[in-house]
Order: C-alpha cells, then structure tokens, then sequence
C-alpha cells in the first residue's frame, strides 16, 4: 500500500533541502515578477483602456507576454527538482523551458494563460460593464462571478498541476498527453495539494505586512513543497518503509 508523505513533512524536508539554496531561486523570482510588473505599466501606459476596444487590445497583448513569460515555468520546476534530488542546480535552469522542448513549453504556457485569463473574464466582463455603464446592479454580478471564477480556477489548476513537472519527465510526450497524465496523477490527490496551498495563505497574508518583501522567501518555499509533493506522488512510500 502507497503512503504519502503529509504536509507537515513535505515542507520540513522543504526547508532542509533549501538551506543555502535560495539565492538563485530569490535572483530567478526577482527578475521574472521585475519583468512582469515592468511590462504590464508598460502596455498600460501604452494602450490605456479607455474604451472597450482599447480594454480588449491591451488584454491581448498582456495575454501574449505572460504566454512567453510562462515559459519559465519549466525552467522553475527544473531548479527546484535539480536541488530536490541533490543535482546541481543554478539561475540558467530557469531558461530550460526556451532553450529545450520550446514547442511544448510555449504551447502548455498558451493553455495555462488562456485558462488563467478565460477565468479572470468570468467577473472581469460584469466589472468593466459596470465601469463603462456606471450601472450599479452589475455590481451585484461581479462578485458571484468572482466566486464561480476562483472555484473554476482552482479546479482546473489543481487537475494540472503537474504538466510542467512532467514535460521534464516525459519530454517526448504531446501538451495533451501531459494534461491527460496530470489529471489521472491528481485524481485523488486534489484535496492534499488544495491543502498545501491554504497552508501558505497566513505566510502571504503576512508578508503583506513585509511589502511583500516576505514573499521572496514564501515563494521558493512553496515551490520547493510542491516539487516534493510531485516527487512523492510519482515515487510513493510503502508500508515496510515506515
């Protein structure tokens, strides 16, 4: 019988396995998160939205960087699996996802995005109505909608939580057989990892109190649990191992 390591021991092995480690991690959020805000001012100086086709372009645009952004997501994954398995592990890893398997990297970055935004559209659409009509009784659409949007989105993530993982795993497999094998990997395991991300809700809420100047060690953190939680569930403990 499998059994799995539970939260409390993800994040103490988490922190064993990230001691002295988190200065290329730290570097690596740094310059993505720097480079996203950066470009979002940006586009949002350039195109205001103004009116509803502005809104739309500039949504566009936004769309198309965080696709290419996304793309340090498996680059992200291979840092942290590098240091989780005692390989050598620096900022370079962060680039894998550009210089290696680009056509899946981008292509699994243009679902996920596409995903992120069709959900963020669900309250955004009442929201802007409401702020180009002036008409209040949106609002009392907005937040049912923002309600409906997190719930879809947090099951759909939870479903693909792995496929960056498993790109790196699997690299010969298509963007779709790595869906398929991360929603068949996550049944049954939704409710641990949905845990895992609740379980780091006070460490933000706290480094709000910080300038968020906190979150530069919660998030290595978080990543590193969740690699190991990826790693627990493709390589399980049995019963003789206790």
């Amino acid at each position: 019988m499998n059994v799995y390591k539970s939260s409390a021991q993800l994040k103490e092995k988490a922190k064993l396995q990230l001691d002295g480690r988190f200065g290329p991690a730290i570097a690596a959020i740094i310059a993505v998160q720097a480079f996203t805000v950066f470009t979002n001012m940006f586009v949002s100086m350039v195109v205001p939205a103004v009116s509803i086709p502005l809104l739309i372009l500039q949504y566009a645009v936004l769309f198309i960087i965080q696709v290419f952004i996304g793309v340090c997501n498996v680059g992200f994954c291979l840092y942290f699996l590098n240091v989780a398995c005692g390989r050598p592990a620096s900022i370079q890893d962060m680039l894998y996802g550009y210089k290696n398997q680009f056509n899946q990297s981008l292509t699994l970055s243009l679902i996920m995005t596409a995903i992120s935004f069709a959900c963020e559209a669900i309250y955004l659409v009442p929201y802007y109505a409401f702020q180009f009509t002036g008409d209040g009784s949106l609002l009392y659409v907005v937040y049912p909608c923002l309600a409906a949007s997190l719930a879809i989105f947090t099951l759909v993530s939870l479903n693909l939580a792995l496929v960056y993982f498993l790109l790196l795993d699997f690299p010969g497999h298509s963007p779709k057989e790595l869906m398929a094998m991360s929603c068949r990997k996550m049944k049954g395991h939704k409710g641990r990892l949905f845990y895992i991300d609740l379980s780091f809700l006070p460490l933000v809420l706290l480094s709000v109190c910080t300038c968020m100047v906190g979150l530069l060690w919660v998030v290595p953190y978080e990543k590193m649990v969740k690699t190991g939680f990826f790693l627990d569930l493709m390589n399980p403990g049995t019963e003789s191992d206790r």
